[in-house]
């Protein structure tokens, strides 16, 4: 190939629709990528490889679909360019980019990557692409913003709890699956409204994050591909087994809760605006049976009929009773029987203070048989 000159290089403009390779046969940045061993716990592809499995995912996305075609487009810029950073070599006692893991010498962590990625993508962009300013400044924006999802997905995971809400998480529910934020725990999800809302785009609040979500879940998708996984899998190297196992239930944990966040979103959204809107002392996200997430000061939560066959619960009690109880059934969907005994334990008993006898109505009006009963409360 023809060796293009530097003057020639600086003068290149690409349109909306390029690709990885032809970038990369232009711009240093991007050639850097080519090959690049992540040599991260997440990780088997490298970074081109990831790069463009991000967008593909992201182009295939039904959300990214239903939007303008224009915008498409420059959420595919922005797959390209969102780990630029992470061949940023500063070390050790960096902030961004790439540092050596502090507990492993041969590993690399990306602690602030997407800032440095996010001033990458800038300079390219200004000097490659002919873009209005409020395209260009939403392509580096969701470069910027990429990996603030994952903040609240380890939070809505049970993952990681904040200090305020480890108490009562631990109380209510030490095995429940997600963690349905309330008054005392609504924080991370409005500074994540707060950081997203900065997108410069004419759309509500709740797209805006929708697009976030839709980038996490092809970041999270892309960290392996069903080639890699073979591979992995059949290798002679136990610490390649060892590393696809890990990396493909990680993301089966991620990519489940943010799936199940985008469904809660919704209700989120409603509950921060209502809590700082002062119309609701303490908003909350309810999960109906249905599977339904809403935000309990819209729309009335009826009772349970089946809460009726315990005996002695105060109107009070049983509305409390509502979300454990809710949980309860989804626990017994999913056939595992853990959270529920912790619940049973800590929540029911313990807070709630009921009896044996109202524990065992309370259980079997969720659904569970006599044999499991007896599990949850032995």
């Amino acid at each position: 190939m023809e060796r293009i000159p530097q003057e020639q290089q600086e003068q290149k403009k690409f349109t909306v629709d390029v690709g990885f390779d032809d970038l990369a046969a232009v711009i240093p940045e991007f050639k850097k990528m080519i090959g690049f061993d992540q040599k991260n716990d997440y990780h088997t592809l490298t970074l081109d490889v990831h790069t463009k499995e991000v967008d593909r995912q992201l182009l295939e996305d039904p959300f990214v679909l239903s939007l303008p075609p224009r915008m498409q487009k420059l959420i595919h810029l922005a797959a390209l360019m969102h780990d630029l950073g992470k061949t940023d070599d500063i070390g050790l006692e960096g902030e961004r980019g790439r540092q050596i893991h502090p507990t492993d010498p041969n590993k690399f962590r990306y602690v602030g990557h997407e800032k440095v990625s996010a001033s990458l993508a800038e300079k390219i962009l200004r000097n490659h692409f002919d873009l209005p300013l409020e395209e260009l400044a939403f392509v580096v924006s969701l470069v910027a913003l990429h990996d603030e999802i994952m903040k609240v997905i380890n939070i809505f995971s049970g993952q990681q709890i904040p200090p305020k809400a480890k108490r009562q998480a631990m109380l209510e529910a030490p095995g429940r699956t997600f963690n349905l934020p309330s008054s005392s725990d609504l924080t991370p999800y409005g500074y994540l409204m707060d950081k997203v809302s900065e997108l410069p785009i004419d759309i509500s609040i709740k797209d805006k994050l929708n697009i976030v979500i839709s980038f996490g879940l092809a970041d999270k998708k892309a960290n392996y591909t069903e080639e890699s996984r073979t591979v992995l899998e059949s290798s002679p190297r136990e610490s390649d087994r060892q590393q696809i196992a890990f990396v493909l239930e990680k993301c089966r944990i991620q990519l489940a809760a943010m799936n199940e966040f985008r469904k809660a979103m919704p209700a989120i959204v409603d509950a921060v605006i209502g809590m700082r809107a002062g119309d609701n002392a303490r908003p909350s996200v309810v999960q109906l049976p249905s599977g339904e997430y809403i935000y309990d000061k819209n729309i009335k939560v009826d009772l349970p009929v089946e809460l009726d066959a315990v005996v002695g619960l105060s109107a009070e009690q049983k509305e409390k009773l509502i979300k454990p109880f809710t949980r309860l059934k989804l626990n017994l969907e999913h056939g595992d029987l853990s959270p529920s005994k912790d619940m049973a334990r800590g929540l029911l008993r313990h807070k709630m203070r009921l009896t044996d006898e109202q524990l065992s109505e309370f259980l079997s009006a969720a659904g569970y048989n006599p044999d499991q009963i007896e599990v949850l409360l032995s």
